[in-house]
């Protein structure tokens, strides 16, 4: 947005309240935003206010600008903007004019940053999602859920932290009064592009509805397109680690009950992208931690040994059993090697269920039993054994210890 001086009379109304007005630096449907020097403390600010003239009458759209402030004061995040003040100033219009005093976050929207370079580096596009993430999941712990989470919300600095910004519509799940949901909407409030099915739908959103539009930016960052489908993500993204494309996947499911749970379980699943190889477009080593996978590896009596390894593959799920194929290692992000301890880190790949009693592992049907209180098959032998008359040493079997 260019810059421009403000209108008479806000230069006077705020020197009095301390604060040199500078050029506008963003606006929007509730008004202007102002670069300004808070004297008192040296320091630059940003003054957000609501002067839009198609909006100055509107209450609906009053109470919302009051409510953005206000849900912002209840959070401190380090990927979140803190709020300073906010107040109202008279005669400057037919009706008093709000403001908010807010942090000065000195970057350029994500928006503008995609726009400028097209696709992101993996590794950059994981690390500006991961402070949104972390920013969703506090905003979430107070039951505050965004509703509004796109590119041009998102303030990326010189140095690669990321802010979310602009909660006009967010909602405050909570019956607090004053935080509650802004009635008088037809449908639900947002940026069509970015919006999740049941908000597209007009129905109750969850923060579930924040993770599916987080899911849309990261898509949007690796692949310079903010359209899309659900059903070529693997081929969109192919230069993608599939992990990543898995995430994605998954934050993006049409039906939220099918989405992460968590702003933070999306943000711990994209946590070790962050400095890995930004591609795995060749086939690769890959595991189905499914225990029960038919494909697995089992001894000749059925005991589970391991699972199913993979070395030459891009699928997404197992063709076995339709788990989940994983490919990186969970901490460092290093591909497998067909080993059970990651060589870069030493983090297991995958743990082979064992009796809590006797260590042994483990049938099928005995990985949901309380081996714990009542051994497993092995245990049960050896009991068998010591109480049955002695004729002669017992026969060896294949269970391990």
């Amino acid at each position: 947005m260019p810059s421009a001086a403000p209108p008479d009379g806000y230069v006077d109304a705020f020197e009095k309240r301390g604060f040199t007005l500078g050029d506008v630096i963003g606006g929007g449907l509730s008004g202007t935003v102002y670069k300004a020097r808070q004297r008192s403390l040296e320091r630059d600010v940003a003054i957000k206010i609501f002067d839009n003239p198609a909006s100055l009458r509107d209450d609906r759209l009053r109470k919302r600008f009051k409510h953005e402030a206000l849900l912002l004061a209840r959070m401190q995040h380090p990927s979140l903007p803190v709020v300073l003040t906010h107040g109202e100033i008279a005669g400057l219009h037919d009706a008093p004019l709000l403001y908010t005093v807010l942090e000065f976050i000195n970057g350029s929207t994500l928006d503008a940053e995609i726009k400028n370079r097209g696709r992101l580096d993996a590794a950059v596009a994981a690390r500006t999602i991961l402070h949104v993430l972390s920013a969703l999941s506090c905003a979430h712990a107070q039951s505050v859920v965004h509703r509004d989470v796109k590119p041009s919300n998102i303030i990326v600095q010189d140095g690669g932290h990321a802010y979310l910004i602009d909660f006009s519509i967010g909602v405050s799940l909570e019956k607090i009064s004053g935080l509650t949901r802004v009635t008088g909407d037809n449908n639900q409030p947002g940026t069509y592009d970015y919006m999740a099915p049941e908000q597209l739908a007009g129905h109750d959103v969850d923060h579930r509805a924040d993770i599916y539009s987080a899911g849309l930016v990261l898509f949007e960052m690796l692949s310079g397109q903010n359209r899309l489908r659900h059903q070529s993500i693997h081929t969109d993204l192919r230069d993608v680690t599939i992990g990543v494309r898995q995430a994605i996947e998954r934050a993006c499911q049409p039906k939220r009950e099918d989405r992460f749970e968590t702003a933070e379980a999306f943000r711990r699943a994209l946590a070790r992208f962050e400095n890995a190889p930004a591609s795995t477009s060749k086939n690769a080593v890959a595991i189905c931690r499914n225990l029960k996978c038919p494909q697995a590896e089992w001894t000749e009596r059925g005991y589970y040994e391991g699972p199913r390894i993979i070395k030459e593959t891009q699928d997404s799920f197992c063709d076995g059993c339709g788990g989940q194929l994983v490919y990186p290692c969970d901490r460092c992000g290093a591909p497998f090697k067909d080993t059970r301890f990651c060589g870069s880190c030493g983090a297991p790949h995958y743990e082979v269920p064992e009796c809590k009693q006797c260590g042994s592992w483990l049938q099928s049907e005995e990985m949901d039993a309380d081996t714990a209180a009542n051994g497993c098959t092995k245990c049960r032998s050896k009991r068998a054994v010591a109480a049955a008359p002695s004729f002669g040493a017992p026969g060896d079997d294949d269970i391990p210890f």
